[in-house]
């Protein structure tokens, strides 16, 4: 070969490797197809409460501070929360007026529809912050609590914040609200009242050392305590005495409602119990079939059109049928809260 043809073959690498360099600095590509929009409900996110305040809309909140505004036949739209904490519970004054509380102490509120969320300065514990419940109250006011003994008195709609409880190693999950009585329940089965808005608290003795995770109540009198491995607990005096109902199976429970008619608790595995007096429970049958051991739900409230659920995933019971706001759900569990 000659040594003009071996110049030449020893270019050619050269010549290839600038060629493509060329085509990725200024070749553009032809645009071209539809770019894909990602879901608003991913596969993975967890939702752990929502909430349908009068007007019709849902907020729902979960993992990563994601919340989104739902229109309560599957249409969803992201709200922006400026935080990446997990949310743990929302209520509303109205559709307007909400808040939102979770990991890290986060306390959210809104005035605008969730347009823009604020956050509060609440005084939660520097120890251990997480806020797992929250309920608002009339003209303003709302009560949260939380781990480290943490009771806290809203007003001005979630802007301002005082603590009722001094700091002590006691997580409290439940909280019911009426009047001027709460009620609060938490772990190892611990139970606490106050008849005077929180100025004062007194110790309820309980039958159990689960821990209790939700509280409800359907009069005054008539109140049913939730918690893990199935446990029920039922009060006939306004919270003052409990006894174990032991009717709730061995699945986790996580919350239970009145709907006006009946309590509804929910909890691991697709769990759904449904009690007239609180006493006698038995399975709500909601047509869920093998979806069941996918699932977990940790809200259950009652909505516009029937039972809202909020968990692995969002839906609503309607009649004797669960039907999807949010796709397929994932395989996850609620300890991942």
């Amino acid at each position: 070969m000659s040594s003009r043809s071996s110049f030449i073959t020893s270019l050619a690498p050269l010549c290839i490797i600038g060629g493509l360099l060329y085509a990725a600095l200024y070749i553009k590509p032809a645009g071209g197809g539809t770019a894909l929009e990602p879901p608003v409900i991913a596969p993975r996110d967890h939702f752990y409460a929502l909430i349908q305040p009068a007007g019709g809309s849902l907020w729902a909140v979960g993992n990563d501070g994601k919340v989104v505004l739902g229109d309560g036949q599957g249409r969803w739209q992201v709200q922006a929360s400026g935080t990446r904490a997990h949310l743990q519970s929302v209520d509303a004054w109205d559709a307007r007026h909400a808040l939102a509380v979770g990991n890290d102490g986060t306390v959210l509120s809104t005035s605008d529809g969730g347009q823009t969320w604020l956050k509060a300065d609440a005084p939660v514990s520097a120890t251990a912050n997480k806020l797992m419940r929250v309920q608002v109250l009339p003209d303003g006011a709302a009560v949260a609590v939380g781990e480290f003994n943490t009771v806290l008195l809203g007003s001005a709609y979630g802007r301002q914040w005082t603590r009722l409880t001094p700091e002590q190693d006691v997580a409290w999950y439940g909280l019911a609200v009426r009047g001027s009585r709460i009620t609060v329940t938490g772990e190892f089965g611990r139970l606490m009242q106050s008849d005077d808005l929180g100025r004062s608290w007194r110790a309820v003795r309980s039958p159990t050392e689960a821990h209790l995770t939700a509280v409800a109540f359907a009069d005054e009198q008539r109140g049913v305590a939730v918690g893990l491995n199935g446990t029920v607990l039922l009060s006939e005096d306004a919270g003052r005495s409990w006894q174990a109902v032991g009717q709730g199976g061995e699945e986790h429970l996580y919350d239970v409602s009145w709907d006006g008619h009946r309590f509804v608790a929910c909890g691991d595995r697709g769990v759904l119990l449904e009690s007239v007096d609180g006493r006698t429970w038995k399975a709500l049958d909601a047509a869920l079939g093998d979806a069941r051991n996918f699932l977990w739900f940790s809200r259950v409230v009652p909505g516009a059109d029937g039972l809202l659920l909020s968990g692995a995933t969002l839906g609503v019971i309607r009649g004797d049928r669960f039907i999807s706001l949010a796709g397929a759900p994932g395989p996850a569990s609620a300890a991942s809260r």
